[in-house]
């Protein structure tokens, strides 16, 4: 592992010294960088390093961390061409988007999974101060979710790359990250919303044989109910620290007041309840 990755120069008034990274400083590089596939590689080697020691400290104990607002994210290479202007290349891609071909699809999911990466380590970054009050447990979840983000990322990209295509070549959405700024219940909204998808998406690929994108979707959905099973059992945890009787009241009252939007039907219902998210969760609010 390159040391640039693991140390920073630590400095006062009075001296400076080389020192490892913590896992909230380790959070805001993520967030920094714009470049998605350095995201991934940055998350993996991090996520190592806190699973084996090397990154042992949550956050410096005197210094500030400025959080980014939002995270660096990379411009997206599709442009808008009038039709009579537009090459051969130019004129593929246009035709995908306007009939949503499966290479628009994977692309999706692609950019949606490279967003996850950024919110799970907002949350770390961004509540930091709270994080820290938390057990390692906590910690190691969120770094566990981290790290299997970036290699669903990576392992859409990869398909991207068999259909000869780029990360990018079509336009990007923001939709995930909007909604989820003002609220940290990403593993029972954002998360859980990707289980409702599943079948859709998976019926789509079936539908043209792609077995191989089959593969990696159901590969990664076993994950992805893992990763809302963590979000039930931390939010109920919370929950019983601060004192609140019925997280799902608390869940439903967050969903009203912070999520952009309505929870709507298809639900998964068995892949929630195998996570721990019973109808109770989001029955009562969707719209």
């Amino acid at each position: 592992m390159k040391k640039s990755d693991l140390i920073v120069l630590r400095s006062s008034s009075k001296f400076a010294a080389w020192d490892v990274i913590t896992i909230v400083e380790a959070a805001v590089s993520v967030l920094s960088e714009s470049d998605v596939f350095e995201k991934a590689r940055l998350t993996k080697r991090y996520c190592e390093a806190w699973k084996d020691g090397r990154i042992h400290r949550v956050s410096p104990s005197s210094e500030p961390i400025a959080v980014p607002p939002s995270p660096a994210r990379p411009l997206s290479d599709y442009v808008q061409v009038p039709v009579d202007q537009q090459d051969e290349h130019q004129q593929k891609l246009a035709r995908m988007l306007k009939k949503n071909t499966v290479e628009v699809t994977v692309h999706g999911i692609a950019n949606a999974e490279s967003y996850a990466i950024d919110l799970f380590w907002d949350l770390l970054a961004r509540y930091w101060k709270v994080t820290t009050t938390f057990p390692k447990q906590y910690i190691d979840d969120l770094v566990f979710i981290a790290e299997q983000e970036a290699y669903h990322f990576l392992s859409w990209d990869g398909r991207l790359r068999n259909f000869g295509l780029n990360f990018g070549c079509f336009p990007f959405q923001d939709g995930l990250w909007q909604s989820a700024t003002d609220t940290s219940v990403i593993n029972l909204t954002h998360e859980a919303k990707g289980l409702d998808t599943y079948a859709k998406s998976r019926q789509k690929l079936v539908q043209i044989d792609d077995k191989e994108s089959v593969a990696i979707l159901d590969h990664n959905y076993k994950e992805e109910i893992g990763h809302v099973a963590i979000g039930v059992k931390w939010f109920k945890e919370i929950c019983k620290t601060r004192g609140f009787n019925s997280p799902v009241d608390v869940f439903h009252e967050l969903s009203g007041k912070f999520f952009k939007g309505k929870l709507r039907e298809p639900f998964n219902h068995d892949a929630r309840k195998i996570a721990g998210m019973t109808e109770e969760w989001y029955l009562p609010i969707a719209g």
